[in-house]
């Protein structure tokens, strides 16, 4: 009984030691330090941002001339889990400015390097990433964590089910959105660019719905794409509207589309806004506000308009 006080006695104070090193202020939790010198040394943009774990940082180690000669930069840090990463995500990514991000995180999560979290939180830490990148203009590139059947530093887990459950949310998350905007794909692995037009739009639509706006903003949706897909794109639109309580404010110079969805038609000429009419308003009243003339300005005198 003495030895195993002793022996309670040693794994509460290792505990609070382990504890109180979390909690040191001067202790750089999310390691802020570790890319801060090559942040400001960045000349320009990177094209993309690997943002990792230990087998993210190795990719850069052993191809460091393909790294540099297509503007790719990794972010990655060892033994790292996603609050890490969250935490640093806007200096290491969004202050960056890149076009793209790859995400690959996850599996020093479910190691428990930084303690216990559940699956949910992991997956809501790789989504809140996904949304910052989205909000700043930034394309986002998640994956799946890597299959494993034991962690070598942590010999008493067996993460291979949390792993294959973790990976079946992040699917799901795609998944979700490809279902809801009903964009015609083989699967979430497909490259976007050789989706049709209207399906490319849908993804763009995705992409802001990611941060679940109360407001969606939309400038010539339909442009250079076929009938087939202005009906998909549009009805998508009228459907975010209608089921999701979601306001939408289109810009567009196709007229016909604009009467065939919208509430209301704002009629902007030389920067300003002349009026605001109902879609079924006559085509003359549209034709005068287009012109820059508020219908109820004109007068008719002698067979002729005036303001």
């Amino acid at each position: 009984m003495k030895n195993l006080k002793k022996l309670l006695l040693l794994a509460a104070l290792t505990l609070s030691a382990a504890t109180a090193a979390a909690q040191d202020p001067e202790t750089d939790w999310a390691n802020f330090g570790r890319f801060e010198a090559e942040n400001a040394a960045l000349a320009s943009s990177p094209e993309v941002v690997l943002m990792g774990n230990s087998i993210t940082e190795g990719w850069i180690r052993l191809r460091p001339g393909f790294f540099a000669e297509n503007g790719y930069v990794s972010r990655a840090i060892s033994g790292q889990t996603t609050s890490q990463m969250l935490v640093r995500f806007r200096a290491d990514v969004v202050e960056l400015h890149p076009r793209i991000v790859v995400i690959c995180a996850g599996t020093n999560d479910i190691a428990r390097n930084t303690g216990r979290i559940s699956l949910e939180h992991i997956l809501d830490n790789l989504q809140s990433m996904v949304e910052l990148a989205h909000a700043n203009g930034i394309r986002p590139i998640l994956c799946s964590v890597p299959p494993a059947g034991a962690f070598g530093w942590r010999p008493e887990l067996k993460p291979a089910q949390d792993i294959v459950r973790l990976n079946g949310m992040i699917r799901a998350y795609a998944d979700a959105v490809i279902k809801e905007l009903d964009i015609r794909c083989f699967s979430a692995q497909q490259h976007t660019g050789t989706l049709s037009g209207g399906n490319q739009q849908k993804v763009c639509i995705a992409r802001a719905l990611a941060m679940n706006p109360r407001l969606l903003f939309v400038s010539e949706p339909t442009r250079g794409i076929d009938i087939g897909a202005k009906k998909l794109v549009l009805e998508t639109l009228v459907r975010l509207n209608r089921e999701k309580g979601m306001t939408v404010v289109m810009v567009s110079s196709e007229l016909m589309e604009l009467r065939s969805i919208c509430d209301r038609i704002a009629i902007v000429a030389e920067g300003k806004v002349v009026d605001v009419l109902e879609t079924d308003a006559s085509d003359a009243d549209f034709g005068l506000a287009m012109s820059g003339i508020k219908p109820e300005h004109v007068k008719k005198k002698g067979g002729e308009a005036h303001d």
